[in-house]
């Protein structure tokens, strides 16, 4: 299984591919945005679009350490 670092603030937790982020940074962000990434990501059809890659910058932005 391919890992990478969570996108959290001060966050060192490997996060599988196929997820954003870790849980405790994952459910800070907003549901709205959660659901915008989820949509954008399609089933990773969506992965790397302007849409996915724009949905997932604003839920890093809202993350907190």
């Amino acid at each position: 299984m391919t890992v990478h670092q969570c996108p959290g603030p001060d966050c060192q937790e490997p996060i599988p591919y196929d997820m954003l982020a870790c849980a405790r940074h994952w459910y800070q962000v907003p549901k709205s945005v959660r659901n915008a990434v989820w949509r954008a990501w399609d089933q990773g059809n969506g992965a790397g679009t302007p849409e996915h890659d724009a949905a997932i910058a604003l839920a890093i932005r809202s993350m907190r350490p």
